[in-house]
């Protein structure tokens, strides 16, 4: 009985000790106009180690930039709002959603009734191009860890897989009566897949067995 005992400590003492780690790699999508469809190629998880994969996350990083322009054509002054924005997708090959980030930019400003020229300038426009202003960026992240994400990113043979990344401008100014509006949306996407990993049970458990024969050992000598 005093046996047993001490093997049920020293058997959880040793799983105790097995801790999880991480396999990085890295995507990205260059600066360009919205809306886009592309995609990155990333390695699946190599198995064939002995290593078991635990769970995936999956962070996207957007940036937007652009030139944003508006005028307004009401009679009476307004307020107006005005976001450079876009929606970046990373998705699964089935086009399915993994993570959505939205980086954006945004001015709320008052301006005059209209002056009787659309030129996005003067008492009732407004144009912003400089770009160390008008700029934004989001992070996002997402941890699957079913069975079906599980296998769909491993692999025995060092397959890679592809994932689309989606790009849409959703710039808009918003604000009372008549507004006119011009956008120049461009936004780049940086993407991380980080695979979290334990050892193989098998090794767990000749750890535990050569933990639990070295304490008999001690025991009974």
């Amino acid at each position: 009985m005093r046996t047993g005992a001490v093997t049920t400590v020293v058997l959880w003492a040793l799983v105790g000790t097995v801790n999880a780690d991480f396999i990085d790699y890295y995507g990205s999508v260059p600066l360009q106009s919205t809306s886009f469809s592309t995609s990155i190629t990333v390695p699946k998880f190599d198995t064939s180690g002995g290593l078991t994969l635990q769970s995936i996350e999956f962070i996207l990083g957007g940036h937007v930039e652009g030139i944003a322009r508006f005028e307004n054509q009401s009679p009476s002054a307004a307020t107006v709002t005005t976001e450079l924005e876009a929606e970046l997708e990373l998705q699964r090959p089935d086009t399915s959603v993994l993570v959505v980030t939205i980086p954006f930019w945004d001015k709320v400003e008052d301006v005059d009734a209209y002056d009787g020229v659309l030129d996005f300038a003067g008492p009732s426009g407004r144009t912003y191009d400089d770009p160390n202003l008008i700029h934004g960026d989001k992070t996002e992240s997402a941890t699957y860890s079913g069975g079906l994400d599980l296998a769909l990113f491993s692999t025995t043979t060092g397959e890679t897989i592809i994932l689309p990344v989606i790009g849409t401008g959703t710039s808009s100014a918003t604000g009372p009566g008549n507004i006119t509006t011009s956008f120049s949306t461009n936004a780049s996407a940086e993407v991380t897949v980080r695979y979290t990993y334990i050892p193989e049970p098998g090794m767990i458990g000749l750890l535990v067995l050569g933990g639990l024969f070295g304490f008999r050992r001690r025991w009974l000598t």
